[in-house]
């Protein structure tokens, strides 16, 4: 089947007949709030991400944890399947399928672009969360589970694990650059998405929105 753009607008941009004026409202409001609070995170090199000393804002605290909350629970998870890589992988597999799975479900259950949008978001800002980690892969050095780095307690590191079987090890650096790299596409395409999604569905709107106005100027310029 030929792809065109009218396919492209109608997947990026569905008509979703439950967006109310107030909702919209709302979610300009919370658009600006992320990108105030989020954009942030775009700067932040490697180093900076690294140091576990710096100073982290409110939301990036609460996103973060939620991430290692979800990332906690995909090793149980995967673990069922009892093959040790899968078990190791299964946190970070967690940690990014959740908010992949929630775009999709956004986008194809309720056609609701702006929430696919910022699961889009969500999902880049894991992959940036995962890029220290990546990067730490021999050197193992940042705290894992709150208590101390993987030597110091005989944790498995994830990541050192992963790589360290597929081959991969030296060459930790170059896989954590790209995906940060990665990371910061993905959070500015999303940025764009939902931007566009509002104005997409502002236009809906306007037709109302004009009408509106135009009664009101007749009501107003009516002879008494």
């Amino acid at each position: 089947m030929k792809f065109t753009i009218s396919h492209f607008k109608q997947w990026f941009f569905p008509v979703n007949s439950t967006i109310t004026r107030a909702s919209l409202f709302g979610r300009a409001v919370f658009l600006l709030a992320l990108l105030f609070w989020g954009a942030p995170l775009l700067t932040y090199s490697m180093r900076h991400l690294s140091d576990e000393e710096r100073s982290v804002s409110f939301f990036e605290a609460i996103i973060g944890n939620a991430d290692y909350i979800i990332h906690e629970a995909g090793h149980p998870l995967f673990g069922l399947f009892q093959i040790q890589m899968l078990g190791v992988m299964g946190g970070t597999l967690m940690q990014w399928l959740v908010p992949l799975g929630l775009l999709f479900a956004f986008r194809i259950r309720n056609k609701d672009a702006f929430a696919s949008a910022i699961m889009l978001w969500w999902f880049g800002q894991s992959l940036l969360h995962s890029a220290p980690y990546i990067n730490d892969a021999r050197m193992q050095q940042l705290t894992l589970l709150g208590v101390g780095t993987s030597r110091d307690f005989d944790i498995t590191h994830d990541w050192g694990y992963i790589l360290g079987h597929l081959g991969l090890l030296r060459k930790d650096v170059w896989i954590a650059h790209y995906v940060l790299l990665s990371a910061r596409c993905v959070m500015v395409l999303a940025f764009l998405w939902a931007a566009l999604a509002l104005v997409s569905q502002y236009r809906r709107f306007k037709p109302a929105f004009v009408k509106d106005e135009d009664k009101l100027i007749r009501d107003l310029t009516r002879d008494p």
